[in-house]
Formats: C-alpha cells, structure tokens, sequence
C-alpha cells in the first residue's frame, strides 16, 4: 500500500475497501448480465452463474493477515454494500496493528516460527484474543506454528524477488546458502523456499510478465516448490476445503487429533520436507496445531477472563501456583526487565504487562491488555522491522 491511513492503521481500512470491492466485483460478475465490457473490464458474462458467493473464505499475507482479519468486523456491520457470508478466515504471517479479536466465522493464524520479518509472531494474539470475545461463538479458532518457516517463502513472488525475511539471529533459522564465501548458519532446519536453487526454481524475467513459462515466478509449478510453500499450501487447503468446502475428512488436519497417531505428522505425507535442512528433523516436528473448540466441545477450567483471569478458575475455585521461571533473560535483551510474579502465571499471556497501553479509543471493555511491544521486545530481542 501506497498511502497509509494514519500510524497506527497502517493502511488496513484501504485493505477493507479493497476486500470489499473485490467480492462486490465477484457478486457483480456472477450475477446476471455480469460485467459491461469496457477498456478496462473484459470478464463481461465469462462468471456468470458460475460462482457460490455463500461459499467465501479469505487469506492475507502479512499486513493482509491483519486485513482479512480487520475484515471479519468491518463486514458484520458495512453500511456502503452487501455483506458476505465469510466460511473461513486465515492469517499467514500477520502483524497485529489493529489488535482485532476475531470470531464469527472459523480463523486459522499460521505462524512460521523463523519469521525475520514479524519476529514476535504476532498472530499468535489474534488466536488468543478471538477465543473468548463472544462466548456463544460457534466456530472453532487455529493455531498452526511451522518450525523453520520465514516470513515470505510461502509464495512464489516474495521468493523469486530475492527477499528472505529469516532470522539470523536464531540458529535454528539462518540461511545456509554461502555469502561471500562463508555459511551463516550451516547447521540450521530451515525449509527451503524452492525445489532447487542450482538453477533456481524461480526466475524473474519481466520480459513477459505474464507468460508463467518466462516469468515463472507466478507459474504455481508444484514441480517448482520448496518445502515450505508445501508446507503452506497443505495447511490453507486443508483450511478452506474442511470449512469453506465443507468437507469432513479433512477435520483431523484442524483440530491437532493426528498427534495421536503413528506418525504423529499434522500434514499429508506428501507435503514434508525433502530439502536437506528440511529432513534434518522429523516431518511430525515442522507442523503443531493448536485447535481452540466451540463451546459444545470443549471444558473449560482456565478462562483468561477481564476480571481476576490469573486467581479464579472457570468453575470458581482459586488458581494457585508455583515453579514457573521468568522467560526473559538477564541480559539486556529486553529492557527493563520485567519482574517475576507471585502467581507466576503472567507468562502465560500472550500481551502482558510491558506491552504499550492500546489508546482507549480501541480498546473494548471486555479485552485483556492488548498493545504492541516497544521497541528491542521482538522475539530475540529485535525490534519488528516491517515496512
């Protein structure tokens, strides 16, 4: 985006618009009549009749993840056109500027756990907000962190652009590939972004743009994908096929059951690394699902509540506790400090207390203490450094 709204939005009611415009274009296009064939518009009659607009799901990207997550709210309430029926929602990757919780339609927030880019994962709050924002929510809310995935890697563009996004930091997650003649992290379990490198997979030629046999960088060539874009297209399929498509048997893949069995793996086998950082551990390890079940499907026993969330259990009784350690180390990673509690259940909350005061103006009555971090607070201690 060209044009933020203001500091804080970063761009996000510009990206409601343009989700919005989008499907009243779609719904416009499959209607009948469809689209007047102008110098800019050629689909004329080519959709019509030929799209479910019952059947929507939505997937962004970074700040998209933050969009499509924005759009859940925007869409429940929009005066200025029609408003869809969302199946399913995912954010690949997100910042989290608006501190959304989302609910009324199933979410999914991926998080790749060598994430450069948006190094403290930000969407790991979108999961935790959501699960109690409406407590008659009927739908199920995602969790899937993919051991040695960057930040970009997930699609063909970011990858063929030159642009890696991994944390050099993390020896888990440097590059391995020689730079000037020396390997930064020889012996990390990084998933490789491509088939190969040697020649690459991926090769940006504008000299046809959007011949995918010149430019293939938009081929979607399987044959060209690396282990993470598999990776990534396993889990969103799985997604959207259980819940926009309806389709039951790939409810195992959602709700974390495969651990329990032989493999333990929560992806197709087809979808494992082959790469050689990527076969350095078990494919069971790449993929953990964290699955946050509807209300007639769950128990629950601690309820991160607005009020006294760390003393009260959700049955009534007290919440007592001892042994836990202060994460963050003494030295000068993060600062200040933040002090130990007594109850010691502090770090189990995805936004506590060092975290920026959201403005009130944002805040609703029933959300816990929300906010991004100040800088130097990113996981390892680095600032987010997102464009």
């Amino acid at each position: 985006m060209m044009r933020q709204d203001n500091p804080k939005g970063k761009g996000m009611h510009q990206r409601r618009l343009l989700i919005a415009a989008a499907l009243d274009a779609l719904a416009a296009a499959n209607a009948e009549g469809g689209l007047p064939v102008d110098e800019h518009t050629t689909i004329g009659t080519t959709l019509v009749g030929k799209l479910d607009m019952t059947r929507i799901g939505l997937m962004g990207h970074s700040r998209g993840g933050d969009a499509v997550t924005s759009f859940i709210d925007y869409n429940r309430i929009r005066t200025d056109g029609p408003r869809y029926p969302l199946r399913g929602v995912i954010s690949l990757a997100p910042v989290d500027y608006e501190r959304k919780a989302p609910y009324g339609t199933p979410y999914m927030a991926i998080l790749p756990w060598c994430d450069g880019d948006v190094s403290n994962l930000q969407g790991a709050r979108f999961y935790e907000r959501g699960q109690y924002r409406n407590g008659n929510d009927p739908f199920p809310r995602i969790q899937s962190s993919q051991l040695g995935a960057n930040h970009n890697w997930y699609n063909t563009v970011w990858f063929a652009d030159g642009q890696d996004g991994g944390n050099v930091a993390d020896a888990a997650c440097g590059d391995s590939r020689p730079t000037n003649g020396n390997n930064v992290q020889p012996h990390n379990l990084r998933l490789s972004g491509a088939a190969s490198y040697d020649p690459p997979s991926y090769v940006l030629d504008n000299s046809d743009t959007y011949n995918p046999l010149v430019n293939t960088k938009i081929s979607g060539d399987p044959e060209r994908m690396g282990d993470q874009e598999k990776i990534g297209l396993a889990t969103m399929a799985a997604f959207f096929r259980r819940y926009v498509g309806g389709e039951g048997a790939f409810e195992a893949y959602m709700t974390g059951e495969l651990s329990d069995t032989e493999t333990h793996e929560q992806i197709p086998a087809s979808a494992c690394p082959t790469s050689e950082t990527g076969t350095r551990i078990a494919c069971a390890e790449r993929v953990s699902t964290s699955y946050f079940a509807p209300p007639e499907e769950r128990v629950d026993v601690i309820r991160p509540e607005a009020t006294n969330p760390l003393g009260l259990n959700a049955l009534g009784g007290s919440l007592s506790g001892s042994g836990f350690v202060n994460p963050y180390l003494d030295n000068g990673a993060v600062t200040p400090l933040p002090k130990t509690t007594a109850g010691g259940y502090d770090w189990c909350n995805p936004e506590p207390d060092h975290f920026a005061p959201v403005p009130a103006r944002d805040r609703h009555p029933a959300d816990r203490r929300e906010g991004l971090p100040a800088a130097g607070q990113g996981r390892a201690g680095r600032p987010e450094r997102h464009p």
